[in-house]
C-alpha cells in the first residue's frame, strides 16, 4: 500500500523549476561517470561507443532529420527507427564521456520530434517511444524551455 505522501512528491521540484527524473539525477550520473572509468566500465562503454558511432555519424551527416523521420529520404524507415530507439543511449554515452557530438546528436533527435506532428509519437506500433521519453528525461536540462515544453 502506498503511503499518502508518495503522491505529489514532484510538486516541490516543479515549484523550484526542477524536473523530476525517471532514472538518473545529476549525482547518479556523476557516480556512473566514475564507474565507466573502471576496467569493466571501460569495456562496457567501449562496446556501446563502437555500436553507436556509425549511428551518430550518419545522423550528423543527415542535413534534415525531419525528412528522414517522415520517410522522405532513402532508407529512412530503418535508420529513423535506430535514431529514436537509440536516442537515450546516444545521450547517455555522450554525457558519461563528455562527448559533445553525441550529446548534440541526441538533442537534435529530440528537437526534431515536435516538428513531425502529434501523430508521429502517438502512433507507437513499435514500442520505441518509451526510450525516446527516457532520452528527453536524461537531456531535459540541456533543452531550451520552449523545446522541452513542445516535446
Amino acid at each position: 500500500m502506498l503511503a499518502e505522501n508518495q503522491f505529489g512528491c514532484a510538486a516541490k521540484l516543479y515549484r523550484k523549476s526542477g524536473h523530476p527524473r525517471m532514472l538518473f539525477d545529476q549525482g547518479q550520473l556523476d557516480s556512473l561517470q566514475k564507474l565507466v572509468k573502471t576496467d569493466d566500465g571501460k569495456k562496457i562503454l567501449g562496446a556501446m561507443q563502437r555500436e553507436l558511432r556509425p549511428i551518430v555519424q550518419r545522423a550528423r551527416e543527415t542535413p534534415d532529420l525531419t525528412k528522414l523521420f517522415l520517410g522522405k529520404d532513402d532508407d529512412s524507415a530503418g535508420f529513423s527507427f535506430s535514431l529514436v530507439s537509440r536516442s537515450f543511449e546516444i545521450g547517455l554515452v555522450g554525457l558519461l564521456t563528455e562527448n559533445r557530438l553525441a550529446v548534440d546528436t541526441a538533442l537534435r533527435i529530440l528537437e526534431t520530434i515536435p516538428r513531425l506532428g502529434k501523430g508521429f509519437v502517438d502512433d507507437d506500433s513499435c514500442g520505441i517511444y518509451p526510450l525516446f521519453y527516457l532520452a528527453y528525461d536524461l537531456l531535459h536540462d540541456r533543452l531550451g524551455p520552449q523545446t522541452a515544453a513542445e516535446i
